[in-house]
């Protein structure tokens, strides 16, 4: 690899491997890299780096943040990383791209960027370095043009129609470079800006080769430099090599040959075409154009005349070739007549002219790639001049082909008056039928009439039914907006919701499946549908549908707006599918319906269950015992699943209401008919009896036992391997909370279904259930394991207590349901809802008082205890039964309801905030025993968690020292994360760093700059795990934190850190929408205000005009009424950016910006009084 490696290169690889020795690593990265390229400070790389800032000392400090220090045990040979091979490889191309024989630490560097991940490009990124600018620096100390092409999204040839205009154009500037001076290159490529892009690079790649095979090397060697140029400017690789277009220009000439020589008969042609199936694509389109373009001026005209009359032969050919790809055929086609069309003109050669004008009529009129209506306007218009030549009177049979032609186009014409077009078609008809007679044309006048007949018929009766015809964009509707919907729309037709047709369309454009697509299915269809026939409504309503079944189910793209797009394609479809009009149809989409709400991700969500409920119960009118009974037994089972699930109403009856559902889904679901929906069902009616806790528990808990042993009857893991584990884990559940039996044995029998699970449940596959089911493992597993060597060790001695009174208050039993006990209760058994717990305690305010933190201490600590010996009666396998109960770890015990109560009393928004507090405090700090911290880790790192959060209360509300209580805050989610990893509780992990990364930026004590970089490393480290598509409200939270972090940050350069914030605050305004998260979005809207204030960048008035604008949109949202002191704290910041700018403009509109800037500051002191808040008075004063 490095032989062609220049002394410096070398130098800068060596280095790199003293870099990774220093930091003890064992490998050789893309960072150890980057490090060699610094210190290898006399090459055109390090000169381009420092130059933008960069030194050994920074990019170290980034390099251990990110990777750490190693062991020290270094090796004598350090192997590279494949990130760290790949750059120099990359280092290679690009050298070879530049036309160079050496590698020098230039290369390394472009080769670098190229790779785009890695630690090395993270450290720059880190670091505020413009890798694109990086990039165009290295080419101005090669002496290479500076204005570098700007990145153009990639056009494949494979997806796009065939562009001639713009391959001419690639053409031309191609000529017009190989024509010039060096000293005008650079004007050149700078007068054709907007042609640099990955066509450009093809097409000169695919010229290179045809020069080459002409003779002429000069120029081939030219054009591979340009393409290459054009390639680096645009971190462009070419998916075709040059041997690949060689191939493929010698087939193209081989085969036009046998054309020529064969006179064009089929016979010869098509086996050799059947025989390079691989090669008819859409390159050799393009190719056979460039061939042309640049071939036909070189020879005589006479010499051009009958190459050019073949190529068109060879165009209808290929157009008219039954095998290979349709599409790729006809774009083959096209390019051959175009290309004829320059050598075959009207002038010269009328009558061949006319004819490649009607046969590319023909292919434009069937093409299948491109816009449909510009497709038949470019076929209308090449049938119009081909009738300039082919006249009745001149050439009566090919006028009358060419009329006939253009009457198919006429009919199926989108653009212009649909009777217009009809009449056109007619009359087109009729002129073919002057020469068609039935007598010496019977075939062609059969057809004629028969296609006059149809055009006549429309004319009466209103246009046949087309996808372009009836789905039509509307003028009251943005183009943008409606185009891509009209082409989806149009695709599920003429594909009869074929997902192999939609699916592809719907991946090419996610970007514009979002909320927005769905409001503008509501709006299209609402205002087409109220306007359409019944039978043109019918249509349109039922592809809607269709549609909305394909996106229901689409597995890429964001689930939560595919979602939002299916409701309104279903709620939209019933506007014409009614229950008096279309009474299954309509019961069939309320079934789906429902399907959708129960799976929203969007809006209310108790509201979705009950939106849900309503669809089925309206299906259920339809679809009766007495109908098809699968379809009753299907309703059946979803209005089973949604009252199970439902939010609103007392769980306890929904969950009762579930079970006759379920059961009578499965008087018709059979284990012999209908296998998995009898398995589904009774795995459902398993988890509501597992979660119903009115009657006998104890019987409850045996039923869903054994549904789910029934259900594995059918769901064998052979055949349905993710349902048979879903039932392992239920059973798992089941077997860890039963109340009959031994307890050790059914624990056993939990680890036993859990592990069973697993085996299905990868780590891989389905992260989350696995995570979910190690958790599990890890309960029922460390008990047992633990309490042994508690045992053992002898720390509890022979004491015992009695199962029943395991978890019972050892010395607070003055009453027979204490309010402790009562608040505990409602705490555990209504965490879903903490109003009840509420409720108790405003009816109580008098009893959270000083004796009841005390109770609460002594209840933990005789829970704690009474642990203690149960685990040891565990261990010995004397305790039958248990009140060990847990949700998700210690389900209805009495330390488990002491966590769920301390968790919601901080949240408590009556009596004495401080008191609950300490209330919560008090719980919290009992459950950090070092026994939960030795068998219970999960559970102590929750408490700590919470205990942190009850901290930074006391903080945000000034009760205490502020400095000390934010150590505190820090101190527990410290230790919260000494158990807390991102492998095993993923979402509670990154909920703690993004807590830590709040803490550190509100840190009073340390150094401010040290805890605003140890604020963006949390955030960044919740990253990891708040993605967009996963957690996108935290995301986005997440992001506007490290806004507000940039935005005050002292560390790095002030301009960059600004425009770091202003990147984050526009990417969490991507999620925080004023439709959905008016709150949020206004807070953005603010922090967007502060930043463009202080902008650096841009032009300082601009920044100021924006600025306003942002405050201005918040205070849509943030009212004195609604949000007072939000609404005076944006009055504040407006207030500030008047005055910059009357500062900035000092005229007469300077002066109003004075004003306005004290009316912004006397309207937040309407919020900030003297009285209430003296602080912000005495500041805005």
């Amino acid at each position: 690899m490095f032989e062609r490696f220049t002394e410096k290169a070398i130098k800068v690889v060596i280095l790199a491997q003293e870099e990774t020795r220093r930091l003890g690593h064992d490998f050789v990265g893309s960072e150890q890299i980057l490090l060699g390229l610094i210190g290898e400070e006399t090459g055109v790389a390090g000169k381009v780096l420092r130059a933008a800032g960069v030194n050994l000392k920074n990019v170290r400090l980034e390099v251990e943040k990110i990777t750490g220090r190693g062991t020290g045990v270094v090796g004598v040979e350090i192997p590279f990383t494949p990130r760290a091979r790949s750059t120099l490889e990359r280092s290679l191309q690009v050298a070879d791209q530049l036309g160079k024989n050496y590698v020098g630490t230039e290369h390394i560097l472009l080769g670098l960027i190229q790779e785009g991940e890695g630690v090395a490009t993270r450290v720059l990124e880190n670091l505020g370095v413009d890798l694109n600018q990086l990039r165009t620096q290295v080419f101005r100390m090669l002496g290479e043009p500076v204005d570098e092409p700007t990145p153009q999204p990639l056009q494949s040839a494979v997806t796009q129609p065939l562009d001639i205009e713009r391959i001419d154009a690639y053409l031309n500037l191609m000529q017009a470079l190989l024509d010039c001076s060096s000293d005008e290159e650079t004007e050149i490529w700078n007068a054709n800006r907007e042609l640099l892009d990955a066509g450009l690079v093809q097409t000169m790649e695919q010229a290179a080769v045809v020069m080459a095979e002409k003779g002429d090397e000069d120029a081939a060697r030219n054009l591979r430099r340009f393409a290459s140029f054009v390639a680096v400017g645009i971190g462009y690789s070419s998916s075709v090599s040059a041997s690949e277009v060689e191939e493929s220009l010698n087939f193209l000439l081989r085969v036009l040959q046998e054309v020529i020589n064969n006179q064009g008969n089929p016979q010869v042609v098509y086996p050799i075409l059947e025989a390079n199936l691989d090669k008819l694509n859409e390159n050799l389109a393009q190719i056979l154009q460039v061939w042309a373009k640049l071939s036909f001026p070189l020879v005589t005209l006479p010499e051009a005349q009958p190459i050019a009359y073949w190529m068109a032969g060879f165009s209808a050919l290929v157009k008219n070739f039954p095998q290979g790809d349709r599409s790729s055929n006809q774009e083959i086609a096209i390019a051959g007549f175009e290309s004829a069309l320059q050598v075959l003109t009207r002038n010269d050669f009328p009558r061949q002219w006319s004819a490649i004008q009607n046969d590319l009529g023909n292919a434009y009129r069937e093409r299948l790639q491109g816009e449909r209506s510009e497709n038949i306007e470019k076929a209308i218009a090449c049938y119009q001049l081909a009738l300039q030549v082919r006249t009745q009177a001149a050439l009566p049979e090919q006028w009358a082909m060419t009329q006939f032609n253009m009457g198919q186009a006429y009919i199926e014409r989108i653009q212009g008056d649909r009777a217009e077009n009809l009449e056109q078609a007619t009359a087109c008809y009729e002129n073919a039928l002057q020469v068609f007679t039935p007598d010496k044309f019977p075939k062609e006048s059969g057809m004629a009439r028969k296609n006059l007949e149809v055009a006549r018929e429309s004319l009466r009766q209103g246009a046949i039914e087309t996808p372009e015809r009836a789905i039509q964009p509307l003028a009251t509707l943005p183009q943008a907006q409606q185009s891509f919907l009209i082409e989806v729309l149009r695709t599920t037709w003429r594909s009869q919701s074929d997902p192999q047709r939609v699916y592809p369309l719907l991946q090419a454009n996610l970007n514009k499946l979002d909320e927005n697509f769905a409001q503008v299915l509501r709006n299209w269809a609402t205002a087409t549908l109220d306007t359409a026939s019944l039978n043109r409504a019918t249509n349109i309503a039922t592809v809607i549908y269709h549609f909305s079944n394909l996106i229901v189910y689409f597995p890429l793209g964001d689930r939560a707006a595919n979602l939002e797009i299916a409701i309104a394609g279903y709620e939209t479809a019933l506007r014409v599918y009614s229950y008096e009009t279309f009474r299954e149809q309509w019961a069939e989409i309320q079934i789906n319906l429902g399907i959708a709400y129960e799976e929203r991700l969007r809006g209310n969500q108790a509201e979705k269950w009950e939106q849900a409920i309503t669809c089925y119960e309206n299906a259920g009118q339809v679809f009766t015992r007495e109908t098809p009974a699968q379809l009753w037994a299907s309703v059946q089972e979803n209005l089973g699943n949604a009252y199970r699930n439902r939010v609103k109403g007392d769980k306890e009856e929904n969950l009762e209401r579930a079970i006759p559902y379920y059961e009578n889904a499965l008087q018709v679901f059979t284990p012999a008919t209908t296998a998995k929906q009898w398995g589904v069902t009774k795995h459902n009616l398993g988890n509501a009896y597992l979660e119903l806790r009115s009657g006998d528990q104890e019987e409850n808990r045996e039923k869903a036992i054994t549904n789910y042993e029934e259900a594995l009857q059918v769901l064998t893991r052979e055949v349905f391997p993710e349902l048979w584990a879903l039932t392992q884990m239920s059973l798992g559940n089941s077997y860890s909370h039963r109340l009959r039996g031994n307890l050790a044995e059914n624990l056993k029998k939990a680890f036993n279904h859990y592990q069973n699970s697993l085996l299905v449940y990868t780590a891989e596959a389905f992260p989350y259930q696995h995570r979910q089911i190690l958790d599990n493992v890890r309960l029922t597993t460390q008990l047992m394991r633990n309490l042994t060597h508690t045992i053992r060790s002898g720390e509890l001695g022979e004491q015992s207590v009695s199962s029943a009174n395991i978890f019972e208050p050892v010395e607070a039993k003055q009453e027979e349901e204490s309010f402790l006990t009562q608040v505990l209760n409602a705490a555990f058994n209504r965490q879903e809802k903490p109003q009840v717990l509420y409720s108790l305690l405003e009816a109580n305010l008098d009893k959270l008082n000083q004796e009841f933190v005390e109770q609460l201490q002594k209840l933990g600590s005789s829970a704690i205890q009474a642990l203690k010996v149960a685990s040891l009666k565990l261990a010995a396998g004397e305790l039958e039964g248990s009140l060990l109960k847990s949700n998700e770890e210690f389900s209805g015990s009495t330390l488990a309801s002491i966590f769920v109560f301390s968790g919601l009393i901080q949240y408590f928004h009556k009596g004495n905030l401080e008191r609950n507090l300490e209330i919560t405090t008090a719980g919290c700090e009992t459950l950090l025993h070092p026994y939960i911290r030795q068998f219970q880790p999960d559970l102590w790192a929750r408490t700590q968690y919470i205990l942190g959060t009850a901290y930074c209360k006391r903080y945000e509300h000034r009760l205490g020292d502020r400095a000390e209580n934010m150590e505190r805050v820090i101190e527990c989610y410290k230790k919260a994360l000494q158990v807390l990893t991102c492998e095993d509780y993923a979402e509670l992990w990154a909920a703690v760093q993004y807590q830590l990364g709040l803490a550190y930026h509100y840190r009073v004590r340390g150094d401010k700059a040290d805890n605003q970089e140890a604020a963006i490393d949390a955030s960044r480290l919740a990253l990891k795990v708040y993605s967009r598509k996963a957690f996108p409200i935290d995301w986005a939270d997440t992001l506007n934190h490290l806004g507000v972090v940039y935005s005050h940050r002292n560390k790095g350069v002030k301009k960059k850190n600004l425009e770091a914030a202003i990147a984050a605050y526009k990417s969490a305004l991507s999620v925080f929408k004023f439709e959905t998260y008016p709150k949020k979005w206004a807070m953005v809207q603010m922090n967007l205000g502060g930043v463009y204030c202080d902008r650096i960048q841009g032009n300082q008035a601009e920044n100021l005009e924006q600025a306003i604008i942002y405050y201005q949109n918040a205070l849509e949202v943030r009212t004195i009424k609604a949000f007072p002191q939000g609404w005076a704290d944006t009055q504040i910041g407006l207030g500030s950016t008047y005055y910059y700018r009357g500062l900035l403009r000092r005229t007469l509109d300077g002066a109003e910006d004075f004003e306005q800037s004290i009316q912004c500051y006397k309207n937040a002191l309407q919020v900030y009084t003297y009285d209430k808040y003296p602080e912000q008075w005495s500041s805005i004063q």
